[in-house]
């Protein structure tokens, strides 16, 4: 017992220590810094550009013989957290746990483990892809779902041989076999397109009495056979026998499904015919399935569907419908597109956006990209209204700031917010004004403690960016006004981009007092009122650098304490390069954090203690 308690406790020390991160960056890298995934970023959080990411994936190989020696106890507890350990670190990145096969498929094969120690174990072994121990994952399978359904897509991954006949022997006797397992060797066939099995497949979607049966034989055999089923179709669509006739509705959709899903990958002029006639189903998953095929092989055949599947009740069939006009572009995709901007899923509605943002690259098309656009925002959809103001605004199309600043007001957020953010991209002086009224009114709202829509402050942001960025004087007294950290001005996000606007008004001037004001935000750890915000004392910090008042480099330069991943910290280095002229180094990759691994010690676990205990102290 002492022994697996001091094992378990260095488990869980080395487990949570995290080592330096990857050099090399992901092709989408994980960003901590800034945020992502808006339609309408801040401008404060694009310049300067300080990206941190997110790259700590390395833990101490150390742990590896810890893992092997908590395997090799008898504790079927210890033997499933440490099974379960090395699943989350192998699946997260974390570190390569190949090395523990031979240890796992030991403990596979061991005579007594319980059935959920086998689940566990043969979880990691599938997750480290130890397809040397296909063997014996396919021996321990026996008749358990769980298993099953752990092991067996592994192995149609890998085209277990054994597994294929397994399969084949299962769908010969469908009619009496269990469903779970029938499923599993049709998915299994299909995924490792087992050639064999398609005569069996075949009678299947023939005639099995199973609804269930017959579609996922149609899956697997559309993956497993790329020519060749035309024929199959025919008779599916035509209902040629008993078995076959669409006595119902319900079975008629259920031949159209298959027949789309048989003919997926086959490119004869006679699939894709049929492809193209599922393609206008009224059933959006038959549509979907035909449309998902065709838009690689066909787009072009595929447009003279395009104006009436628009307004398919299936998102996916209409998101497909944008793939195509995207493939094909000329001026009436513009134009179908355009009118795609206002669909009610958002998906499909910024996949239009982003694709007539890669049609406008295109000289000839451009006008017809910002007719669309314009066209879209003078009508009433709020989603539309929201996705062709922020594509006039990327295109920089001006005509659009006076219908943007009719907008600001608009009672759906998403379009009130789009709008301030549009204006802020045109950067129209004329417009100022109107600006500087909107935010002001805001103001008064706010000391008159009177409600507003939960869309201002985020307009008012990218109102006062844009003040900011053009260097609008007559804002200036109201953008100090947001300084302090004071009621009723405690509002998320105008104090940060007050700041940055001001940042930006007063770059190279030297201002002290101004100056001296950020510093006071900056280091403002106080909780009263509130605990200051920290994109306020980045923003503060940015801001110091861009003014550059000569007293303050000793002052930036007393909290620097190195480049780290540490967004403050990053922005503290980034206010020192603006008082030296040196280079920016790069911020370090942050360290990402797992949750705490299952295995934990046993007197924790004996003695009652909380199993969800965020540390664990060493003895």
């Amino acid at each position: 017992m002492a022994r697996s308690f001091y094992l378990c406790v260095l488990l869980v020390v080395l487990l949570t220590q995290s080592l330096a991160a990857q050099e090399s960056v992901d092709s989408k890298p994980d960003l901590v810094w800034p945020p992502q995934e808006t339609l309408t970023p801040f401008l404060m959080h694009e310049d300067p550009y300080l990206p941190i990411f997110n790259l700590g994936r390395e833990y101490n190989a150390a742990v590896l013989p810890l893992l092997e020696d908590a395997l090799g106890t008898d504790d079927n507890e210890l033997q499933r957290d440490a099974a379960a350990s090395i699943t989350l670190l192998h699946q997260g990145g974390y570190l390569d746990c190949a090395s523990m096969r031979e240890r796992l498929t030991a403990v596979l094969q061991a005579e007594g483990r319980s059935r959920l120690v086998r689940k566990d174990v043969a979880t990691a072994l599938v997750t480290i892809d130890a397809r040397e121990s296909a063997d014996v994952l396919f021996a321990a399978i026996g008749r358990d779902p769980d298993l099953v359904r752990i092991i067996e897509p592994a192995l149609a991954r890998w085209k277990h041989r054994p597994a294929q006949d397994a399969w084949r022997q299962r769908l010969e006797k469908a009619d009496t076999e269990s469903a779970f397992l029938v499923l599993s060797a049709i998915r299994g066939a299909g995924e490792s397109r087992d050639q064999e099995s398609v005569p069996l497949l075949q009678e299947i979607v023939l005639h099995s009495p199973k609804a269930t049966y017959r579609l996922a034989a149609a899956d697997a055999l559309g993956s497993v056979s790329e020519a060749g089923l035309e024929t199959l179709v025919k008779q599916l669509l035509q209902g040629q026998s008993d078995d076959l006739s669409p006595s119902s509705g319900g079975r008629k959709m259920l031949h159209r499904l298959m027949a789309a899903k048989l003919l997926r990958n086959h490119r004869s002029d006679e699939a894709r015919q049929v492809l193209l006639t599922l393609a206008a189903d009224s059933e959006g998953s038959v549509a979907a399935v035909a449309w998902e095929s065709l838009v690689r092989s066909a787009p072009r055949e595929l447009r003279s569907l395009t104006k009436e599947s628009a307004s398919a009740k299936d998102a996916m069939v209409r998101g497909f419908v944008v793939e195509t006009l995207l493939a094909t572009p000329d001026s009436v995709a513009v134009e179908q597109l355009g009118l795609a901007l206002n669909d009610r899923h958002p998906d499909v509605r910024n996949s239009a956006r982003l694709a007539l943002l890669t049609i406008s690259e295109m000289t000839e098309l451009r006008d017809d990209v910002i007719a669309a656009g314009e066209a879209a925002l003078h009508r009433d959809q709020w989603e539309g209204l929201e996705q062709s103001a922020i594509l006039l605004g990327t295109l920089d199309h001006e005509p659009a700031a006076d219908r943007c600043l009719e907008l600001l007001t608009h009672p759906r957020a998403e379009t009130a917010i789009a709008a301030g953010w549009a204006l802020r991209k045109l950067s129209i002086p004329e417009t100022l004004p109107r600006m500087l009224k909107f935010c002001e009114d805001f103001d008064a709202v706010l000391v008159a403690e009177t409600s507003y829509p939960a869309s201002r402050p985020h307009v008012v942001g990218h109102l006062f960016e844009a003040m900011g960025q053009m260097l609008y004087e007559p804002s200036e007294p109201l953008l100090r006004r947001y300084i302090a950290k004071a009621p009723p001005r405690l509002v998320y996000p105008v104090r940060e981009t007050a700041i940055a606007a001001l940042g930006w008004m007063k770059a190279g001037s030297g201002d002290e007092e101004l100056s001296e004001l950020f510093h006071e935000r900056w280091l403002d750890q106080g909780m009263f009122p509130i605990f200051e915000g920290d994109d306020v004392r980045y923003s503060s910090v940015i801001s110091i650098g861009r003014i550059k008042a000569p007293s303050f480099e000793s002052k930036v330069r007393a909290e620097y304490h190195g480049v780290s991943a540490e967004k403050l910290n990053y922005s503290i280095e980034w206010a020192l390069t603006q008082f030296t002229g040196e280079p920016l180094g790069k911020a370090a990759a942050s360290s990402k954090g797992i949750a705490l691994l299952p295995l934990k010690p046993i007197g924790f676990r004996l003695e009652g203690a909380n199993s969800e205990s965020d540390s664990v102290d060493a003895p």
